[in-house]
């Protein structure tokens, strides 16, 4: 019995181990617990003040922020590289017409299908019926552009979108990641 035992426990080392979905299910598991044992509300023995969970959650968070910075840094550069080396490479110009005949479709027919579930599921739930828009502030971004009245935003025509698809500045594209002016920029 103990033997049987111990096996099942170096499997699951070894799950862990090579896994990484298995190491996120794990930090997942780990962080509710400890969660659940620091918690200001729990009345705990470990329990700690909301202050201190304030403090102490900011340096526990300083990690992921500085790892999502980092790959946030590094997708611009990576995707015009992308972009480049894979049209420089494929050296027949019929090969990328072939490709592009074959791709545009896809993409559009995706998307198509994006939006109509989008559609769909916002007809069904109605995400924003219980939301009271007089409770609403205004984003950090909005108040440093100095936007005081909520108003929806203006529609554009087709033709400035289209007009918009090229960046007048590719440093403004990069600085707002706006990832279609990026590609076509690229392209």
């Amino acid at each position: 019995m103990y033997i049987g035992q111990h096996l099942k426990f170096q499997h699951i080392q070894a799950l862990i181990r090579t896994k990484l979905w298995a190491q996120i299910l794990l930090a997942m598991v780990l962080g509710v617990v400890v969660g659940l044992v620091f918690s200001p509300y729990s009345n705990g023995a470990f329990s700690i003040t909301l202050e201190q969970a304030n403090e102490l959650g900011e340096w526990l968070r300083l990690p992921g922020s500085i790892f999502l910075n980092l790959i946030q840094m590094v997708v611009v550069p990576l995707i015009v590289t992308s972009i480049i080396l894979g049209l420089t490479s494929a050296g027949d110009i019929g090969f990328l017409r072939a490709a592009g005949i074959r791709i545009v479709p896809y993409f559009v027919g995706t998307t198509i299908v994006a939006v109509l579930i989008g559609v769909a599921v916002v007809t069904l739930i109605k995400p924003g019926q219980y939301i009271d828009v007089a409770t609403l502030t205004m984003s950090s971004v909005d108040a440093a552009e100095g936007f005081v009245n909520a108003s929806p935003v203006a529609t554009k025509s087709i033709a400035s979108q289209i007009a918009d698809l090229i960046p007048a500045n590719l440093f403004s594209a990069t600085l707002s990641r706006n990832m279609l002016q990026i590609v076509v920029a690229a392209l």
